[in-house]
C-alpha cells in the first residue's frame, strides 16, 4: 500500500520497494540502529537477517533512495 505513495522509487527485480526499505530502516532503528551505517552491521548479522522482517539494504543504497524524498526546494541540498 505505501508502494503506491512514494514517488521515485522504483523496485527492480533483485532490489527492495519503497515500502520493503522503509520498514527495514524503521527495523533497524527499533533495535537501536541509529546511523544509516546501522544497516550495514544488520546486514552483515547473517544469522540476525533470517529473523528480519524485510532483507536490510546497504546504507549507501538507502542513503541513495533518502535523497529521491526530496521533493521541495527547502529540502534540496544547497551545495
Amino acid at each position: 500500500m505505501l508502494d503506491e505513495h512514494v514517488p521515485g522509487f522504483k523496485q527492480r527485480g533483485r532490489g527492495l520497494s519503497a515500502g520493503q526499505t522503509l520498514t527495514a530502516i524503521a527495523s533497524c532503528q527499533l533495535a537501536g540502529g541509529d546511523h544509516l551505517v546501522s544497516l550495514d552491521r544488520r546486514r552483515a548479522d547473517t544469522a540476525g537477517q533470517e529473523l528480519q522482517p524485510v532483507p536490510t539494504p546497504a546504507s549507501t543504497t538507502a542513503a541513495g533512495l533518502a535523497k529521491r524524498l526530496r521533493t521541495t526546494p527547502s529540502q534540496q541540498r544547497v551545495s
